[in-house]
């Protein structure tokens, strides 16, 4: 009784004090939505490795002793064999052309690939390959036999069958930053571009680690301009069906993207940078800011249909969810920062920021949600906004999809919302009239679930996220 009489009271305060609630909450979060200015993006090790892990200062104290030599390699590849003068034009070109990349100092191919002292003084010059003026089918045939019968060639250069053979870009980086890999990734790309169209019969590829960080790039800005507007374009429809209110589904949105921005507003004022994991933390957050906001919109909108008045509805909804919610919260909150135990910076920076979305979630599912939803219901000027825009929303929707797809459309929710009634009322009386085998069925699905917990395997094999 105690907690019930707390309960009402906070939904009473949060429905009389809302557009208090809703104004501290906007100038507050655009404060700290401020702080994307500052936003970061970090690629080195070290967003891989904490500065406390135990193998961090075996890894730099490595790279001390032994210096790596930063390279991308050009593999070509032609038929029969690599030995015809197309294919040894392009990797000629390559030899003429590597400056072309950014940053680059050498190169090593076939071309310049010195014989032994024995084939120097068998054949009369210093490398496999001589000019390629002079080029012929008997020279081909000569050096495709000693390239073969070089085990160190076929071993770093030159596959077995001779179809194939590498050449080795190296460059200096002395930036070391995503900017400077990208410059590279693309004049390497542009450069494989021209060999390829000039030399079509010879296939030419390139693989090197600042491919990986364009491709990276390049699949974030597909998201940012493909996929994240068609989940902004799709999440307002599928609320509008579902809640029947545009009103409803246009707050809703409007307070998931407010969400994700107060999640990134908050990491970035804490001067932490994102990483190419944590990065991802807020679409995660979309999600649940959308969870959140529908519990109240959807009570709130069956109060209506009940014919309860707007302030009761939504009373009624704040008075059912506040708990739910709270205890949603929590739990997926304490679930995300339990990644804090993880050494890598990439992992538990993603638990932080969705940590952070998820609070950020919470405070305005019931501080700006509310004030939101009832706004058209205190603009006496306006008393018909929220029958307005449904009206005018539902009429475009209409005309877009077509009058037949439109009345197919809601014969289908029709059936769903029937299909789920259904579904609801079985599993009622399943779980009131069989508790005990209930109980033990998923009792030992559970523990069988936990049996299966050694066949979880850990690795972090970059290849595998392109």
């Amino acid at each position: 009784m105690f907690w019930n009489i707390n309960l009402d009271r906070i939904a009473e305060v949060l429905l009389k004090k809302r557009a208090l609630f809703a104004f501290l909450t906007i100038a507050i979060g655009a404060i700290v939505c401020f702080g994307i200015r500052d936003y970061q993006l970090a690629t080195s090790v070290d967003s891989i490795m904490a500065q406390g892990d135990k193998y961090k200062a075996e890894v730099d104290q490595a790279r001390i002793d032994f210096p790596g030599s930063p390279s991308v390699l050009f593999a070509f590849e032609s038929d029969p064999d690599i030995f015809n003068l197309q294919a040894l034009r392009a990797i000629e070109e390559l030899g003429q052309r590597y400056t072309e990349i950014d940053s680059a100092v050498a190169v090593a191919s076939i071309l310049n690939y010195p014989m032994s002292d024995e084939d120097t003084e068998k054949f009369g010059r210093r490398y496999l390959i001589p000019e390629l003026e002079n080029w012929s089918v008997e020279l081909s045939a000569q050096v495709r036999k000693v390239a073969m019968t070089d085990e160190d060639l076929t071993k770093r250069l030159l596959s077995k069958s001779g179809d194939m053979t590498i050449a080795n870009v190296r460059y200096k980086d002395n930036e070391d930053s995503r900017e400077s890999r990208i410059r590279i990734a693309e004049s390497i790309l542009d450069l494989r571009d021209s060999l390829r169209s000039k030399y079509p019969d010879v296939r030419v590829y390139v693989v090197g680690g600042p491919l990986f960080d364009y491709d990276s790039y390049k699949a974030s800005i597909r998201d940012n301009q493909f996929l994240f507007p068609l989940l902004l374009f799709l999440v307002p429809i599928l609320l509008l069906f579902c809640l029947k209110s545009a009103w409803s589904a246009i707050c809703l949105s409007f307070m998931t993207l407010f969400t994700i921005a107060l999640a990134a507003g908050t990491y970035s004022w804490l001067g932490i940078p994102f990483n190419s994991i944590s990065r991802l933390g807020p679409m995660v957050v979309f999600v649940v800011a959308i969870a959140d906001g529908i519990h109240i919109a959807s009570v709130y909108t069956q109060g209506l249909a009940r014919g309860l008045n707007d302030n009761d509805a939504m009373l009624e909804s704040l008075k059912i969810n506040f708990v739910p919610v709270t205890v949603a919260t929590i739990t997926t909150t304490m679930g995300f920062l339990s990644l804090n135990y993880s050494s890598s910076p990439a992992i538990y920076g993603f638990g932080n920021v969705i940590a952070l979305g998820v609070l950020w979630a919470f405070v305005l599912t019931f501080t700006l949600l509310p004030g939101l939803i009832l706004l058209p219901s205190k603009a006496s000027s306006f008393p018909a906004v929220h029958s307005a825009v449904d009206e005018m929303m539902a009429r475009h929707v209409k005309n877009f999809a077509g009058g037949r797809l439109y009345a197919f459309w809601d014969w289908f929710k029709g059936l769903g919302q029937r299909l789920v009634s259904r579904f609801i009322v079985s599993i009622t009386h399943l779980v009131h009239s069989r508790p005990n085998f209930l109980l033990a069925s998923f009792g030992a699905l559970i523990i069988g679930t936990l049996c299966l917990l050694p066949l979880n395997k850990l690795d972090f094999n970059q290849y595998s996220f392109v």
